[in-house]
């Protein structure tokens, strides 16, 4: 496939596209492609662009593929490589403050990067100093990319750092989790969110992971059930993953348009809206200072020289009190306390997985 601003003069041959084509694009800055190209009987050096002027012959040569086109061009072009995505990478990339959407990620993850023979690779962000980077990825790697549900969307406290994080054509599978009541608009903003970055994402889940406020609302999910629906999931996006091109639509997905997404809004007995979000833990005598809530806390919240005292804010992630030994970490907020309730009340009922594909 030949594209820009050029005029043919005529075809020698023929451009065959099989599972590879070419494109010739002026004045483009993207990756240039990892083969050789032969102009006027000459190879063009592997360098991102090159300046032609007048007519030349452009030959093909690739798997199968034998072409070529007189073309009368002058400028700059720059050749790169638009093919199917052959992933040569599976990466499982979380954040996860009570490990929940990490089972889930890495189970996903793990079984299509074994599935497709390739290596896995895992970047957990949940830590503040993990948001300092990101890796690079390429139209070589396949992400499998998980987030929890917070209040119906994706956490905000992390949409600074997730626009950091750039996809460079690589195929992506959001993953969100939720506690047992819905996933609301979290999983369409992830997937937006993956798509604006330059991922492309081509399947998706929402799985259901037990509740952050609570030991019995979705209590030990993702269980047995749920990880084998992962596992299989990931061995369906392998299947899939081959089929991907920069073309592919991004993954259907329900939620509302990004202007009419809200967050969802606990209310106390009267009905009137519960504002829980300055609410910190409280800590216990059972606490004997080992300091590991402080080294958990995904916002860097808790002081390490007092872990009685916050430093920052409380996202209600539950790291320090499902995490700590000694069972010192606690809410007694009466609003926050009525709204945990509320959920283990009225969503007793096993929630189902919801898969993409």
């Amino acid at each position: 496939m030949l594209c820009g601003t050029f005029t043919p003069i005529f075809c020698c041959g023929f451009l065959q596209y099989i599972k590879y084509c070419y494109e010739i694009a002026p004045h483009l800055d993207a990756k240039y492609t990892r083969k050789s190209f032969l102009l006027n009987d000459a190879v063009l050096p592997k360098r991102k662009t090159a300046a032609l002027c007048g007519c030349f012959f452009m030959r093909v040569r690739t798997r199968g593929f034998d072409g070529g086109a007189r073309i009368c061009y002058t400028g700059t072009i720059q050749i790169r490589e638009a093919r199917d995505m052959q992933a040569k990478r599976v990466w499982a990339m979380y954040w996860s403050a009570t490990d929940t959407t990490k089972r889930v990620v890495t189970a996903i993850a793990g079984q299509a990067a074994q599935a497709l023979g390739v290596p896995l690779a895992e970047y957990d962000f949940t830590l503040p100093v993990a948001r300092q980077g990101a890796p690079e990825f390429t139209a070589d790697d396949l992400v499998v990319f998980g987030t929890p549900t917070y209040a119906g969307r994706v956490p905000n406290v992390l949409l600074k750092y997730l626009a950091t994080v750039k996809g460079d054509g690589a195929a992506a599978v959001p993953i969100v989790t939720f506690g047992n009541r819905a996933f609301d608009d979290s999983l369409i903003e992830l997937r937006d969110i993956l798509s604006d970055n330059g991922f492309v994402p081509f399947a998706a889940a929402a799985f259901v992971g037990e509740h952050s406020f609570s030991t019995t609302l979705a209590a030990g999910r993702p269980d047995a059930d749920d990880l084998a629906l992962a596992m299989q999931f990931g061995r369906n996006i392998a299947a899939r993953a081959a089929a991907v091109t920069a073309e592919t639509p991004v993954i259907d997905v329900p939620g509302r348009a990004r202007d009419e997404r809200t967050y969802y809004q606990p209310r106390d007995r009267a009905g009137n809206p519960a504002d829980i979000r300055k609410v910190k833990p409280k800590t216990n005598d059972a606490c004997d200072d080992c300091g590991l809530c402080a080294k958990l806390c995904p916002m860097g919240s808790i002081d390490p020289a007092d872990v009685r005292n916050y430093i920052g804010i409380c996202i209600k992630c539950g790291a320090c009190i499902k995490k700590c030994p000694k069972g010192a970490k606690f809410y007694d907020d009466p609003g926050y306390l009525y709204h945990k309730t509320e959920l283990e009340e009225g969503y007793k009922r096993r929630a189902a997985v919801s898969l993409f594909l």
